[in-house]
């Protein structure tokens, strides 16, 4: 249902949907200005893992079309959801977007050299302190961008 909705959107289906044993049923979506993203509606009961993840946030050059598609598509922003948010940024070309996991460091710096001593690349760095702690978005080796972010100060 979430990918025919995706498609009337405007979205363009990457896979339709296929099921993954004990993990759920899955299709791999590319909106409106070129992030992909994979939607999977689980067949489990088991809580999603916890560690060092801490949410996703989608950076592009229209925030308004994003809300607009994943508002509709997903019902987001919901109430407490503090895991999804969408930032006004280019990291790119004109029209380029990604969505970016974010993972938690008790030291920025050390696991920045570290990303870096294993070939990733600095891509920007997000110092916005009305929103937290800063943001390092990285690229790895092949290219799939990812964020940091230590303590709050």
């Amino acid at each position: 249902m979430i990918t025919t909705q995706a498609q009337q959107l405007g979205a363009t289906i990457i896979r339709q949907p296929f099921d993954t044993p004990g993990v759920g049923r899955s299709s791999v979506i590319q909106d409106q200005q070129g992030a992909i993203i994979g939607a999977t509606l689980p067949t489990h009961t088991f809580p999603a893992p916890k560690g060092t993840f801490i949410g996703d946030e989608l950076i592009t050059n229209d925030v308004t079309a994003a809300e607009r598609f994943y508002g509709e598509l997903f019902g987001w922003p919901s109430p407490g959801t503090d895991t999804v948010s969408v930032r006004q940024a280019s990291l790119g070309a004109a029209g380029f977007a990604a969505w970016v996991p974010y993972f938690a460091t008790q030291d920025v710096e050390a696991t920045l050299t570290q990303a870096k001593r294993l070939g990733a690349s600095e891509h920007q760095t997000f110092t916005d302190q009305a929103k937290g702690p800063p943001k390092i978005v990285l690229a790895d080796p092949m290219g799939a961008l990812f964020g940091l972010v230590g303590p709050n100060a």
